[in-house]
């Protein structure tokens, strides 16, 4: 990544710094960029089978134009859909139900344990992180 004309990194931990994260600038400072640069680096590092997006523009929906075919994009959400937002919550908490009927049935406490006993190879693949990455107006 690119701040001014130096190259950047950026590195994200869950055990370091939280599964939760925030962009917030004013109009024209770059969010969505950042959200498409993010949505490009973690499609072509992770198959998705690791990794899922459900991402969700409220700025009427251009911002992630382009990812509806991308594997990894579970669904796009705007602020031009009632019924799409419904339906994220109902689909994320479907997937947290999932998740905890997965850990409780094979003795895991998360995600990380799971994939270190390589349960991963043999039952139903679960994504490391869906991730939901909203594009706000301001």
């Amino acid at each position: 990544m690119m701040s001014g004309n130096k190259p950047r990194t950026m590195v994200f931990s869950a055990k370091r710094d939280g599964v939760h994260g925030m962009v917030a600038g004013s109009t024209g400072s770059g969010k969505s960029e950042l959200l498409i640069s993010l949505i490009t680096g973690l499609s072509v590092t992770y198959d998705p089978t690791v990794l899922n997006f459900v991402l969700v523009d409220y700025k009427g929906g251009g911002a992630f134009k382009g990812f509806e075919d991308l594997p990894h994009c579970v669904d796009i959400i705007t602020n031009l859909q009632g019924e799409g937002v419904t339906r994220m919550f109902t689909a994320i908490q479907s997937e947290m139900q999932r998740r905890q009927a997965l850990n409780a049935e094979t003795e895991t406490k998360n995600i990380v344990d799971y994939r270190q006993k390589g349960l991963h190879e043999t039952i139903t693949p679960t994504p490391t992180c869906s991730s939901s990455l909203m594009n706000l107006p301001k």
